[in-house]
Formats: C-alpha cells, structure tokens, sequence
C-alpha cells in the first residue's frame, strides 16, 4: 500500500529563529561581558552571567522589565544551547510576566517568539500555535512592515503549522516573509534566499512536490553563484532541496545534493546536528534506491561519531539506533534489527515519555520488525497517541490510521481495512487537499483494498479512485515518477482498450526514461531496474493483450 507521508526519519534543516536575530531591547543593559560571550559563541558562560542576574532581578522586583528582559535573553541561550527545559522554564516565566505587566509589548513578543519556539523544538507544536499567533500580532501592531520581527515570527509560525498539517496557511505566511526579506535587501540576499528555502520546504511538505524543488533548485543555485563563501546558507539549502528531490522520485540526482551539502557542512567544520541530519537523510535515499549496503554504511557511521560525541546512552541517540535498526530490518537483518529498535523506543521514552509524540515514530519502526500478531497492540496505541495529542485530521494521525490498515489488510480482515482507509480519504481532503500527493496516495490505497475484496459492483469506484489519484500524482511528481508509474499500471488493468494502451505505453516509457538516467549500471540503478521489473512486464502483457486482440479482431 503506498505510504500517505514521504521518508520517515528524514530531518529538514528548518530552524527556529532566534531572538539574538531579532531587534532587540537597547535600553536593558546586560551584564558585563554576556554580548561578547554570545558573540563568540561561548553560550556556557553567556549562561553563567545571565542565570544570576535573571535571578537577583526577579528576587528584587518581579514586575520590573529588566527582568522580562533578561529572562527572554536566558530563554535565547536555551535555545541556543539545545538546552530546551531552560528554553521553556525562562520563556514560560518570561511571558507571563510580561502579559501581566506590560502586555503587548514588544517584552511581551520576544517571551511569546521564545516560547513558541521552544514548544515547537519539544514535539509539541498544539501548545505553540497560540503564542505564536499571539507574537504575531502584537509585531504587526508595534513594527510597520518591511520588519525582522514579523519576518521572523511569520517563519516560526509557518514551521509550527506544517508540523500541524495546516499547509495552506504556513506557505501564505511564508511568502509574506519572503515578501519582506526581498523588499528589505533583494531577492537575491542571503535574507530572502533563506526564506524562499524555508517556503519551499513548506512546499513540499504539503504536498507541492514539483514547486518544492523548482524553489528550492533556484535557491541552492543562486547562493553557489551569489553567495559561493555562505558555506552553511548553501549547505542547508543542498540539503533541503536534496528532500524535496528524493519526493519526487529523483533519487540520483537528491545523492548529488545530499553529497554537496555533506561537503560543504565539512568545510565548516560542523560535526554535530546539521552534519549528522544532511548524513542521515543520504542514507534514506540510498534505501530509496535499494542501496543497502551504502545507507547501513552511513547509518553505522553516523552512530559511531554521535556515540563518541554524546557518550552510548545519550537520548540523542535514539534516532541513531532507529534508522540503523530500520535500514537492517529492510534487508530482513529482523534479529539484529529489533535490539536496535527496542533500544532506540527505550531511549525516545526516557527522553520524552511513553506517549509523547516524540517517541511515537520509534514505536512505529519496531512495530514494523514486529510478528503481525503483535503489531496491532503497537499501531493501535499509537494512533490514540496521535489522536489525542495532534487531533483527528492531523497527518500524522492519517499515517498511523493507513499503517493499522495496511496490518488489517496483511492479516486478512480487508472490511476493518476498507473502513479505516475511507476515514482517511474523508479526512485527508480536508486536511492535504484536494490536489495534494498525499491525498492521492490514499485515494489509490482505498482502491486496491476494494480490489483485494473483488465485490461485485465495486469496479465503477475503484477506477475512479485510481483515475483520480494518477491524475494527482502525474500533476505533482511527473509521469516518472515510480508512484505515476505503479498508478498508472493498475489503472490500466481496469480500463478499456484505447485508454490501456496509452496508460500502458506511458508507464513503460517513464521506467525506461528513469533506467536512462543512470551514469552507470551500479547497485543502485540495478536494484531499481529489478524493482520495476514487475510493473514493466505488467504494462508489455497489457500491450501484448491489446495488439493480439486487434489482430484477431481483423482476422476474422
């Protein structure tokens, strides 16, 4: 059944802005030597001289707005430092404070832009919107436009409404910001080119894959001709496009980027996060291509610089251990896998907690390596965490539905199967939109569970279903894309012989088109070749079916 989201433990390289980026409050003077400490990015001392002063204003004066002031500065260092329950404790503080004291003020904004962003770091994106859209509009109010700060929060509140599903909104609010970068220094500016990044990650996580990676191709292009020295700039957007080309099917050309952004994150010298997220995301199109070996590879050396960096029983490991314990039980490692897995849910749990939705996709990839009979304990109990913590229509929750489908179907019970796959097409409309690659992916899942069933007078809806998503999907990703292709095949199969033919000969000309492209027949172009070795002598049987059935038809 095809997947309804895009590579699971794929990381972009979003980044919630920070304050230090933000106008900030000249006349609150801070302690000696804090702004050079910041500057030079020694946060561990910037934290040493702000936590006491923070402390001995709130202990002489709560109210006063020094102390807003520098409780949002030991909010930003939070920040800065990972450190998120120093982000939330100081932001929590910080704003309300400051919606006692000295509402809509701009104190009030930097506390609500710092809480947010916390909230949305911490996997809770539910609780971020509100202040969020709060910081918003006092901005709006307080700073005229062109303006950093409504730039900054338009950016923050987009990223917190694409991890909630609302795409529409969060790509409107993105091209406001973009609007505002460009009026402030260019198009081209790194300020506006950062933005345009953030919008077509935006993009394509609603969907727009195609537009995604026109965005974002003009992005990464520009700042390797603009902007050749802005190493990390061009690193993130190499890597964001890399994502968005891997959505689209384009495997060979996403290994290209992903080797550029990995090479330019290493002139920088970054060994941590970026590095580590630009790694991780190469190794998941390898396994896009069916390149094992080279992702297992990757994976491995991913978890040996983060255990040398963290030590072996850091949390941060856990996605480590994950994506190794994913890229063996995909070569059928299952015995070597689960260890992994089971290590990597147990870290997630003592990291977040057992229903966190931070630790739900760790219980989702050993339920994977699971015996079915014990996957439906796990896929069930994930999708009540998905329910309730991120809501009915949520896409997280419309995956977990289609992934308790996809084992009701594997077990044999295709009516339960049938009913959650309805649901999901339902809601998905709502919620990806009529146009969306993700709705069309549900829309053909519902088909084959029909197809699976074979009841009588079901033929007229599962064609239709299957028109509706290929025509989708060809709109999106392109006729050769490997979910065009697979689509259009199975429509095919249920078509008359005019349309067959031509759904035939468009499925067979996409996979040689995509066999063409490779520079060598290596590992990765023959796995994909075996991979659609099936559809391609689906779509020659239907040519051949057709061309014998007009000759008999002339014969006689």
């Amino acid at each position: 059944m095809p997947a309804l989201t895009r590579p699971a433990l794929m990381v972009l390289a979003l980044a919630i802005a920070t304050p230090a980026a933000a106008q900030t409050l000249d006349q609150m003077p801070l302690p000696d030597g804090f702004q050079a400490a910041i500057e030079k990015g020694d946060l561990a001392h910037a934290q040493a001289l702000i936590a006491p002063a923070t402390d001995a204003c709130i202990a002489a004066d709560p109210s006063a707005a020094r102390c807003i002031d520098l409780l949002n500065w030991l909010a930003s260092v939070g920040q800065r430092r990972e450190d998120r329950p120093l982000q939330l404790r100081a932001a929590r503080l910080a704003a309300a404070a400051a919606s006692h004291y000295v509402p809509g003020t701009a104190y009030e904004y930097y506390a609500l832009f710092n809480l947010s962003g916390g909230l949305d770091h911490s996997g809770t994106p539910l609780e971020a919107e509100a202040p969020a859209r709060r910081a918003l509009a006092i901005a709006e109010r307080l700073w005229p436009e062109p303006s950093d700060n409504v730039a900054l929060i338009c950016r923050n509140l987009a990223i917190t409404l694409t991890a909630l599903g609302k795409h529409a909104e969060a790509a409107t609010l993105m091209r406001r910001a973009v609007a505002i970068r460009t009026a402030q220094s260019g198009a081209d500016s790194l300020a506006a080119l950062d933005a345009a990044r953030v919008l077509g990650v935006t993009l394509g996580a609603g969907g727009r894959i195609g537009d995604a990676v026109a965005l974002l191709t003009r992005t990464a292009d520009t700042l390797a001709a603009r902007h050749p020295d802005q190493h990390a700039a061009r690193a993130r957007a190499e890597g964001d496009l890399a994502v968005a080309l891997n959505d689209a099917g384009r495997y060979t050309e996403a290994a290209q980027r992903y080797a550029v952004a990995i090479a330019l994150w290493e002139q920088v010298g970054e060994t941590g996060e970026s590095l580590v997220t630009a790694l991780n995301n190469a190794a998941r199109n390898f396994v896009a291509m069916g390149d094992y070996v080279r992702a297992e590879q990757i994976d491995r050396a991913v978890l040996r610089i983060k255990t040398l960096q963290l030590g072996p029983d850091d949390p941060a490991l856990a996605r480590s251990y994950g994506n190794l314990g994913v890229v063996l039980e995909a070569q059928g490692k299952v015995d070597e896998a689960r260890p992994l897995l089971r290590k990597a849910l147990a870290m997630a749990i003592a990291a977040y907690g057992p229903d966190h939705v931070r630790t739900a996709p760790f219980r989702s990839y050993l339920a994977d390596a699971l015996p079915l009979a014990e996957q439906e304990g796990e896929r069930r109990a994930l999708l009540a965490i998905y329910r309730t913590q991120l809501g009915p229509g949520h896409p997280d929750t419309l995956n977990a539905l289609a992934q308790l489908a996809h084992l009701l179907t594997a077990r044999g019970r295709h009516g339960e199967a049938e009913a959650l796959l309805r649901e999901i097409v339902a809601q998905g409309e709502r919620t990806w939109g009529p146009d969306n690659v993700n709705f069309a992916d549900s829309l053909i899942a519902l088909a084959l569970s029909l197809a699976r069933q074979l009841r009588p007078g079901t033929l007229a809806e599962m064609r239709a279903l299957i028109a509706r998503g290929w025509a989708i999907q060809r709109a999106a990703l392109g006729p050769e894309h490997p979910d065009t292709i697979e689509s259009a095949i199975y429509l095919a199969q249920m078509s008359d012989d005019t349309r067959a033919r031509t759904l035939s000969r468009s499925a067979q000309a996409g996979i040689l088109t995509r066999i063409s492209r490779a520079r060598a027949f290596d590992p990765a172009a023959q796995a994909e070749l075996r991979g659609f070795a099936p559809l391609f002598a689906q779509a020659v049987q239907i040519s051949w079916r057709l061309a014998r059935a007009r000759s008999d038809a002339a014969a006689k």
